[in-house]
């Protein structure tokens, strides 16, 4: 069910949708100066959610978790009710996902055996299409921090990078792998000479792959096999961004450093120290290369204070600054907050922040052309991770995810959240564009190859059967049976019958039935 709620251009409460635990906060506050909706709300009460990636071909949300159990990976419709097409059970999990493409991945740690397994799927199959197991590994991330994703997937698709801790004779050491998407034989095995890896980072075409440990900062360049430059962090945590096509390299703590590519050195062409005791709290870069954002935090300090400024490349103009406003405090959560995770869509045109939770907003997407929000929400807890694409209509889509408390509360559960906000033009989720009330929207793509998507709406609840019949009329796949709520629902169809098996190319016809309505279309099966 695209559900939930629509998020008013004036302040409004909202019940948190599918919450089954306990709300610290005993309610979601949102606010936006254009309409949007909360598409849904997935909640557990024990696990919690390290990590997020966006596929927007494949209309699919990724996500892992870590705790307790259920500990796995999951894939959830964007369009659906919250729901989990599938899940794959792990230990400690942190994945991404290509936004240009249909790659999914994630790396695995199990501290009783000292092992992390790198995995990656397609968005339709519970089944990765491989593993690599790495031992003896000491962990994925570094006190805590759930850095940039210890896995990267590149936004084409191409490329997956996996930056992990491991136990060598002489001490602890990093090691980067890279994969070719597709294949689980790694193309890279780099070790680079520290045991604290906190940030990773990959380019969008995959060619470069930044590491943050301390003493120094990483790129490896994939083409040429070897590393392409490294130098000192002075001071840094889990700030790391290198931009579309490896010119930018960017980073900081208690100073922010931008560094630019000459062909032979990644020359200094920035640093800057604000004071007043600011840290870098998160940075980014667009994959076109013209934008900076950077994030400062106050820290420990109390009252806290969070800012985002954005500056236009190469030239350092500063385009904008934006001040987080403290909300009125609400007790236990008037705390600390900072910056988790900043992140650009692809196009450049929309930047996504999260924080950890306190007295702001945890999630903030703003425009490049003007310093306000377009949305905020105020969640239970604390957002570790955000994911943001756009599709051609204009729309904006995010998914983030975390913890159901606040960090530095005691408590367990987490929450993901996907979000769809309507850009300037109709798209395919746009509110105002016209949809069926009932029947089926699309099957995408058509032709069907290795796969596809059947995307349905019903106008109400009631008794549900979609399947798959020849061109003979005979009955060859059940899709969905049992009870349908009303709204738009998406279900994965590998060109296969009832039992598994690959079927023929030709026509065939997908049906829909519910409370006595009909709807049906025919899907070319290429093989």
């Amino acid at each position: 069910m695209r559900t939930c709620a629509i998020l008013a251009a004036t302040l409004c409460i909202l019940a948190p949708v599918g919450a089954t635990g306990p709300d610290p906060a005993g309610t979601l506050v949102c606010s936006a100066p254009r309409e949007a909706t909360i598409l849904w709300q997935r909640h557990m009460d024990d696990a919690i959610y390290t990590s997020t990636g966006l596929s927007a071909p494949a209309e699919m949300v990724c996500a892992g978790t870590e705790f307790d159990l259920p500990t796995h990976v999951e894939a959830t419709p964007l369009f659906g009710d919250g729901t989990a097409d599938w899940t794959h059970d792990g230990h400690e999990l942190y994945v991404d996902a290509s936004r240009h493409g249909e790659v999914l991945a994630a790396v695995d740690f199990n501290a009783a055996d000292s092992t992390a397994t790198i995995m990656e799927w397609r968005p339709e199959a519970a089944t990765p299409l491989w593993s690599h197991v790495v031992h003896p590994c000491r962990s994925l991330v570094y006190q805590g921090w759930a850095s940039r994703k210890p896995i990267q997937v590149s936004d084409d698709g191409s490329t997956i990078a996996a930056a992990i801790v491991m136990y060598m004779p002489a001490g602890q050491t990093g090691r980067l792998y890279v994969f070719d998407a597709g294949n689980g034989t790694p193309d890279v095995s780099y070790d680079f000479p520290t045991g604290n890896v906190v940030a990773t980072a990959i380019s969008a075409g995959g060619d470069y792959v930044a590491m943050a440990g301390w003493p120094n900062v990483y790129v490896y360049d994939r083409a040429a096999h070897a590393l392409r430059w490294s130098g000192p962090i002075y001071s840094g945590n889990d700030a790391l961004a290198i931009s579309g096509d490896g010119r930018y390299l960017a980073w900081g703590w208690t100073t922010f450093y931008l560094r630019e590519w000459n062909g032979a050195t990644y020359d200094l062409l920035w640093s800057h120290s604000p004071g007043g005791g600011a840290y870098v709290g998160q940075c980014a870069l667009t994959t076109d290369e013209s934008t900076l954002a950077v994030s400062w935090d106050n820290g420990s300090s109390v009252p806290n204070e969070i800012s985002v400024e954005l500056y236009a490349l190469p030239a350092l103009d500063l385009l904008w600054g934006y001040d987080y406003v403290p909300a009125p405090a609400r007790g236990a959560r008037d705390h600390v907050d900072m910056p988790s995770q900043m992140v650009f869509a692809p196009d450049g045109e929309h930047l996504a922040v999260a924080s950890w939770g306190g007295t702001f907003p945890e999630i903030h997407v703003f425009e490049r052309a003007a310093p306000q929000p377009i949305f905020t929400l105020d969640t239970p807890g604390s957002i570790f991770d955000v994911d943001i694409a756009g599709t051609p209509g204009g729309n904006v889509y995010v998914t983030a995810c975390g913890k159901a408390v606040h960090a530095g509360q005691g408590g367990r559960g987490g929450d993901l959240y996907a979000i769809e906000i309507p850009g300037s033009a109709a798209g395919p989720g746009d509110h105002d564009a016209p949809h069926l009330a009932f029947g089926l929207e699309s099957i995408a793509p058509n032709p069907v190859i290795a796969g596809t998507h059947v995307v349905y709406r019903l106008a109400g609840p009631g008794p549900l059967r979609l399947t798959v019949h020849d061109a003979a009329g005979r009955l060859v796949r059940h899709l969905a049976s049992g009870f349908g709520r009303e709204g738009l629902h998406r279900v994965a169809w590998r060109g296969t019958d009832d039992a598994g098996t690959a079927l023929p190319t030709g026509i065939y016809l997908v049906k829909l039935e519910s409370s006595g309505r009909h709807s049906q279309a025919k899907a070319l099966l290429a093989r």
